[in-house]
């Protein structure tokens, strides 16, 4: 094995694949998600590979270019752990490249977690390592989504007629 990882965008077969190794692990992806994404962005699946073949994938897509979702990735068991997969590195990565960007323009960042998968221990901890890593740069506001929301409430208020139909918030 050379460790020569190459990432590429996935055909629909690998997805199946994917999701079947999911299954036998015990995810949940939801009844008929892959087909679904697959119709909307078959773009946002990607593989990764090394000499070996097909080692993992996931999904990432842009809305607008301005926001995303990063999601449904999987690594075979037996390369975890050796950096193809770290969770603490990709999220790193992510923020590292934002904080960049937010010199020109602010930017945001989403983690979203789901309990039975980042409450693993060594996801947890993860998560905490990458906690203290963001909180070592400043300014960085680390919130919950309500809390953006009531930021945005206050301080960008939606004038009459925003709402259509006469909504009210």
């Amino acid at each position: 094995m050379t460790n020569n990882l190459v990432i590429r965008n996935m055909a629909r077969p690998e997805v199946d694949e994917l999701v079947s190794w999911a299954a036998h692990e015990g995810w949940n992806p939801g009844l008929h998600d892959a087909e679904l994404f697959w119709a909307t962005d078959p773009d946002a699946f990607i593989a990764a590979d090394l000499d070996e073949g097909l080692i993992g994938g996931g999904a990432i897509t842009s809305y607008h270019g301005e926001f995303g979702f990063m999601g449904f990735f999987i690594v075979r068991p037996e390369f975890r752990g050796m950096g193809f997969g770290d969770i603490f590195s990709l999220l790193k990565d992510a923020f590292d490249l934002l904080w960049q960007e937010g010199a020109r323009r602010p930017r945001m960042m989403s983690v979203g977690l789901h309990g039975r998968i980042s409450g693993h221990p060594a996801r947890a901890m993860a998560l905490a390592r990458f906690l203290d890593y963001v909180q070592s740069h400043d300014p960085v506001w680390i919130c919950r989504r309500e809390e953006i929301a009531r930021h945005w409430m206050a301080e960008h208020p939606a004038g009459p007629g925003f709402w259509p139909g006469g909504w009210q918030v």
